[in-house]
């Protein structure tokens, strides 16, 4: 068994914290006679949790060890699973009631970028980067990942790079010229978006 270690900077929920979670987790929704679950009655941090227990024990996803990153500092990386020592799946969590858009998915892409290019973190591997949400994907979005990585263009991007550097104080030194060569070469294919 390979040893697993989480890169600097990134703390996984231990397991006392999650037993206390699932504890604490009492709800019990209404049968509405449809086939809608109504995941947004759970609280932001057991959606994540439950995306959690849904990775960490499928027999479906290939990884060795699956891990919940505290929401404080999870840098857009509410689940990490690894595979042969390696990240190969970054998820992110969203317990929206509305449709996630276009616009969003790429500010979530390149918060997950810049935040590597500041500790990096992921190897120069295959990555799978994935946003589970309690709602759906607007229609541009579902197209924009549909395409992948076709859909992908610099305008949108350096909009997205702009938005994100102006929210977030630790990317406020950060440029599109230093950082654009490390979110551009996606279109090769070394990240998966679903």
């Amino acid at each position: 068994m390979i040893d697993i270690n989480l890169p600097e900077g990134m703390e996984s929920v231990n397991p006392d914290e999650l037993n206390k979670e699932l504890e604490d987790l009492h709800i019990k929704p209404n049968d509405h006679d449809n086939e809608i679950l109504p995941f947004q009655k759970l609280s932001g941090i057991q959606f994540e949790l439950l995306v959690f227990l849904l990775l960490d024990q499928s027999d479906i996803i290939s990884h060795d060890k699956t891990f919940l990153i505290k929401a404080s500092g999870d840098k857009g990386r509410d689940v990490v699973c690894y595979k042969d020592g390696y990240i190969n799946r970054i998820v992110q969590c969203k317990n929206y009631t509305n449709n996630i858009s276009q616009p969003q998915i790429l500010r979530e892409l390149v918060k997950v970028a810049l935040h590597n290019y500041l500790t990096p973190y992921w190897e120069n591997k295959k990555l799978i980067y994935e946003i589970w949400t309690s709602s759906d994907f607007s229609e541009p979005s579902q197209t924009f990942i549909g395409e992948w990585p076709q859909s992908l263009n610099e305008d949108d991007l350096k909009s997205a790079f702009k938005e994100t550097v102006e929210k977030y104080k630790s990317f406020e030194n950060l440029s599109w010229n230093d950082c654009k060569s490390l979110i551009f070469p996606w279109k090769s294919g070394h990240l998966t978006v679903g």
